[in-house]
């Protein structure tokens, strides 16, 4: 299955009731959005909803649609939708200034935008009207929750009208657009809904998430890290995703006291705090997510399975369960979904369904990281000198 609607569709059909988004406790504080959780199939409806709505907007097929939403079921809601409404989603940093926003929605022509009026003390969607009038092209303001103000259409009770509806497009785009916002131009990158997958894949395997296990994840869907190892990864495994949109210690203990089996997701950094809470003892797994370059350190009170992925950019994940403790990532097997490959010189070069770029004529695509030494494991990603 190469679509996202598709992978939906069939999780729907195979087990209706099961859990399949979960939104964080207690996020209507700084959000004004309930929290709520969705069964699969009740999932798949408002996907459906919200992806008819989307087809019968003017657009041209194809067209870029931005969504400028935090962590939460919203944001995967409006992915799958747009996919399933044959446009494009270009998923962009709810936290970006008017600035950096009003580059992407220019370098990537997008043409309508999903948002969101709270967000603790800023206001997504005033942001998102101001960039708009800078561009005549993007003619379509579209939002959740409370706080929009006027000119933008609240989607709420279209996703929650059970009179709409229809089949979810098993022929939808097959590509999402992230953007890269650093020195100079933004930058975007279109990865396939395969190369999507084949990076979820490399995580699931190690993190060994089974169906009706629950990802409870921290990381925004706004890059290749946040989609493959959140939204992607619970649709290719059949299991259900936790959306934490603020790191919320109270919040965080309450979702690990349900009984579901729950893999955590955070960024790298917060590893200290977790192990100074025994979060270890409560989680089937704890995927520490890096973006390279970084180097990858031990934390002595990190217990339990632990698993490092590190983001090569919007290139490739690339990632290994600890051994006995240590960090590290070992090089991925030939013939799998990524491929890793250390010159004699350190530069690291990869290959596979899940490399993101223009591979050279020998099919291995360079990178601008190398690693230290070390041969079965790595453990220094650092920028090329």
């Amino acid at each position: 299955m190469d679509t996202l609607a598709g992978l939906l569709g069939e999780s729907a059909r195979r087990r209706p009731s099961a859990p399949a988004v979960i939104d964080q406790p207690g996020r209507s504080a700084w959000s004004g959005l309930d929290g709520t959780a969705q069964d699969a199939a009740g999932f798949a409806a408002r996907v459906r909803r919200l992806a008819g709505f989307l087809a019968n907007l003017p657009l041209d097929p194809g067209a870029t649609i931005g969504i400028v939403l935090p962590n939460g079921s919203e944001a995967w809601l409006s992915l799958l939708a747009a996919q399933a409404a044959g446009l494009t989603p270009c998923m962009l940093d709810v936290t970006w200034n008017a600035a950096d926003l009003s580059a992407a929605v220019e370098r990537a022509d997008i043409r309508a935008v999903v948002t969101q009026g709270i967000l603790g003390p800023d206001r997504p969607a005033a942001t998102v009207t101001f960039v708009a009038a800078g561009f005549l092209r993007l003619r379509f303001l579209l939002g959740f929750g409370p706080g929009l103000p006027r000119g933008v259409t609240s989607l709420d009770a279209i996703v929650a009208d059970a009179g709409r509806g229809g089949a979810l497009a098993a022929d939808g785009r097959r590509e999402v657009v992230t953007v890269v916002r650093a020195e100079g131009p933004p930058r975007l990158v279109r990865h396939s809904v395969l190369g999507l997958i084949s990076n979820a894949a490399a995580f699931l395997t190690e993190a060994r998430v089974r169906p009706g296990d629950r990802i409870l994840t921290f990381l925004p869907p706004d890059d290749l890290a946040g989609l493959a190892t959140g939204g992607i990864a619970a649709l290719a495994a059949d299991a259900a995703l936790e959306a934490h949109g603020a790191f919320e210690s109270r919040a965080l203990l309450a979702a690990l006291d349900r009984p579901e089996p729950v893999h955590l997701v955070v960024p790298g950094w917060i590893a200290p705090l977790l192990a100074e809470a025994r979060i270890a003892d409560r989680v089937r797994s704890m995927t520490l997510v890096h973006q390279a370059p970084t180097r990858l350190a031990p934390v002595a009170a990190l217990r339990g399975h632990v698993v490092d992925v590190v983001s090569l950019g919007e290139t490739a994940l690339l990632a290994s369960a600890r051994d006995a403790g240590r960090p590290g990532i070992a090089l991925p097997p030939a013939g799998g979904h990524v491929e890793a490959l250390v010159r004699p010189d350190g530069r690291l070069r990869i290959r596979g369904a899940g490399a993101t770029g223009a591979p050279g004529p020998d099919g291995w695509l360079d990178t601008p990281f190398r690693v230290g030494p070390g041969a079965a494991r790595l453990v220094d990603f650092l920028p090329e000198t």
